[in-house]
């Protein structure tokens, strides 16, 4: 079995290809071929264009053009824009009422500062604390410092809702990802979604892979090949 391992911390170049024995499931277990993986900071599978729903997305300019084409409604930069003042603008300043928020640091504070009475943001990611190829502490501590405290009061007072995902920590909550899963693979199957594949990387060029995802070169998934 091939595996592209860590054994150190540093830049994308500590991937290390080893062969390791093919395991071999015990009671109870089952042993998956893996065809392809999926590399990324978070996916993002905002069953939003089925609902109808206005769709409001930040990104650099460069990917403007690539965004409206999957549907985006309003797009704003969010290297040079104002982008409360821009969602505000789109809402009328109701605000908006489910904010998906990967980036971290002091975007956490602004998105629940947008949110719409009853309006709900899920945070499940912090990829403003990871820039370039190798450790920053400074950058980190920075980006973690200026992330929001949610106060219980607030959450009251403007009738707002906050909620952490973090799908590697639900592998015993199996049963309760079971429904949405079906839906997705349906939706999938049906071709009301559609994956989006930026790039792909074979198994032993993973570091190269982990480059493009830090770059922030891509739009949608960059997938390693086995």
């Amino acid at each position: 079995m091939r595996q592209m391992v860590i054994s150190r911390h540093g830049a994308p170049d500590v991937f290390e290809p080893r062969e390791a024995p093919t395991p071999a499931p015990g009671p109870g277990e089952v042993r998956i071929a893996v065809r392809a993986s999926g590399v990324n900071f978070a996916d993002i599978l905002a069953l939003a264009r089925l609902r109808r729903a206005t769709i409001i997305g930040t990104s650099s300019s460069v990917k403007h053009a690539t965004l409206r084409a999957f549907g985006v409604d309003h797009v704003i930069d969010s290297r040079t824009a104002d982008v409360a003042r821009e969602v505000e603008g789109v809402t009328g300043a109701r605000g908006v009422d489910v904010i998906l928020d990967a980036v971290g640091g002091k975007s956490f504070d602004v998105s629940y500062r947008l949110l719409a009475p009853l309006g709900r943001l899920v945070i499940f990611g912090v990829s403003s604390v990871a820039v370039g190829e190798r450790r920053s502490w400074w950058h980190a501590a920075r980006a973690l410092m200026q992330m929001s405290s949610f106060k219980p009061m607030s959450l009251i007072n403007h009738n707002r809702g906050v909620f952490g995902l973090n799908l590697a920590h639900l592998w015993s909550e199996r049963r309760q990802l079971a429904v949405a899963m079906r839906q997705l693979l349906q939706d999938v199957a049906g071709g009301r979604l559609r994956p989006v594949v930026a790039r792909t990387f074979p198994l032993e060029h993973a570091a190269d892979a982990h480059r493009f995802v830090q770059s922030r070169s891509n739009i949608g998934k960059v997938v390693l090949t086995v």
